[in-house]
């Protein structure tokens, strides 16, 4: 038996929103919450300092 090769095209634009919200942002795919939200200009670069830990819980 020989296995099928298929492709999956999914739409390149990809967005968020923070739950109980109307407002929508860009979000890149594959990317992480931490990048888009700092993409957004939401939060400050959490790859300075210690911002990392403020948004980690």
């Amino acid at each position: 038996m020989y296995s099928q090769n298929t492709e999956l095209v999914l739409n390149p634009k990809w967005e968020f929103r923070q739950k109980g919200t109307d407002t929508w942002h860009l979000a890149s795919v594959p990317g992480t919450v931490h990048t888009d939200l700092f993409a957004n200009k939401l939060i400050p670069d959490p790859f300075f300092s210690d911002n990392e830990k403020k948004y980690n819980g």
